[in-house]
């Protein structure tokens, strides 16, 4: 029987009960094909921990993550006899009526000398792969540890084998020395884990040759392994010399370690009507998807992507990813304009045109 689990919660003004929603391929009564919805409890606010005498859960955050053998990763507050503000945030994982302490505040932090402890975890969503890794930020104190300079880090690993991945302060590889991690002034970035617990996370770089125009990279791969795949200002793969990519966003990434996102284009022959575009591919071999002012696939002469890079990025893990956005030229107007694609790069396909009949309906209907 092929069962498929989703992670869901129940809520009134805030989050109150982690519930998990397992949708077994049955049929319901009456209704063939239709799936029978079972929910089960995980955790509920005031309800004992397990393996803590008298602690309870005091509030459960939102956001739990569920992996493909149906157990859940979640954050909570606890609540009981020695319980204080250093060691009431934990990340809770496991099954229904399997749930344990995966890391709470005051627990040494793994892989670091002795005293060393993670302090707070209230930085950023943890992540959850279906293989069961958990990945998450953490704040440092204890030994050798400077407020600022390299208190943050983040781990990732399966329960048992949760390790350091990166840690402020540490030297930046492929980089000339004194060029080290750094810490985004205002924004908590959160980790990000695929189905099979490729990694990837933004950082921030500090020290030699880095200024604004270059600190910000993007980083993908293996825990042990991870790779710079795109730095602020770096040249545009297959641009013309002098053209970089000033910024990226709207990331997204896959199990082979391939990462698409929206880029804005920046130097010699760029305005408006061409700077924004979108990019794939694995570490050092970026390749662009589709630019605005380029021929729009599977139009005639003439016509031309007006804006590209226009919605969310997705991609599948053979490579494939979407695209949306407007094309303009002979034949185009404000009611048939807005465009969507898939495909590689280099075959992208229109899939579905503002204006266009809608698949399945009676005729007339666009």
């Amino acid at each position: 029987m092929n069962t498929r689990m989703l992670a869901s919660c129940s809520t009134a003004l805030r989050w109150t009960t982690l519930c998990l929603m397992a949708l077994w391929s049955t049929v319901a009564a009456g209704q063939v094909g239709m799936p029978e919805v079972v929910i089960t409890p995980v955790a509920h606010e005031g309800d004992p921990v397990p393996g803590m005498l008298g602690v309870t859960y005091s509030y459960i955050w939102e956001r739990p993550r569920i992996d493909g053998a149906g157990n859940v990763l979640f954050q909570a507050y606890i609540d009981g006899p020695g319980i204080s503000g250093g060691n009431d945030l934990a990340l809770f994982y496991g099954p229904p009526g399997g749930i344990e302490v995966l890391i709470r505040e005051g627990d040494p932090a793994p892989g670091f000398e002795s005293g060393v402890i993670i302090s707070s975890l209230y930085y950023g969503w943890p992540a959850l792969s279906e293989s069961g890794w958990a990945a998450f930020n953490a704040k440092l104190s204890g030994p050798g540890i400077e407020t600022g300079v390299n208190d943050r880090a983040m781990f990732a690993g399966p329960p048992g084998d949760i390790q350091k991945v990166y840690q402020l302060g540490d030297p930046v590889p492929g980089f000339e020395p004194g060029v080290v991690f750094g810490q985004y002034a205002t924004s908590i970035l959160h980790p990000n884990l695929s189905d099979n617990a490729t990694l990837m996370t933004r950082r921030i770089l500090v020290g030699p040759g880095i200024d604004s125009d270059n600190d910000d990279t993007i980083w993908i791969g293996p825990r042990d392994d991870m790779q710079l795949v795109w730095q602020e200002g770096m040249p545009a793969p297959g641009c013309e010399p002098g053209v970089v990519i000033a910024w990226a966003d709207l990331l997204a990434f896959n199990d082979a370690g391939q990462l698409a996102f929206r880029g804005l284009l920046e130097g010699p022959g760029i305005d408006d009507s061409n700077d924004l575009s979108r990019w794939l591919g694995p570490p050092g071999a970026l390749a662009m998807v589709v630019r605005a002012g380029d021929p729009a696939p599977g139009f005639p002469e003439g016509v031309t992507l007006e804006s590209a890079a226009g919605g969310l990025t997705f991609i599948n893990g053979y490579g494939q990813a979407s695209e949306t956005g407007r094309v303009q030229g002979p034949g185009v107007s404000e009611d048939n304009n807005y465009v969507l694609y898939v495909g590689r790069t280099g075959e992208f396909e229109l899939l579905l045109r503002e204006g266009d009949e809608a698949p399945g309906t009676v005729t007339g209907v666009e």
